[in-house]
């Protein structure tokens, strides 16, 4: 198995979510049930993990780069 790496998302308001990923010539493997909240003890709501991933995703598409969600 290779070592995994990590896909920041910085939003706007200082937050920084975090999610696995392994390295890919290809489409990027994101590993949707890694995200979570770095340098925060408390667990994200079901509500915030959609609304975070909605825009991860819209983020990537926009820019072109090749990814699949794994849940």
């Amino acid at each position: 198995m290779a070592d995994r790496d990590r896909f920041e998302y910085h939003h706007p308001q200082g937050r920084t979510y975090v999610l696995d990923t392994e390295p890919s010539l290809e489409v990027k493997p994101l590993f949707a049930r890694t995200l979570r909240l770095e340098g925060f003890g408390e667990a994200m709501s079901e509500a915030e993990r959609q609304r975070v991933l909605q825009r991860i995703v819209v983020m990537l598409q926009f820019s072109g780069d090749e990814f699949r969600l794994v849940n």
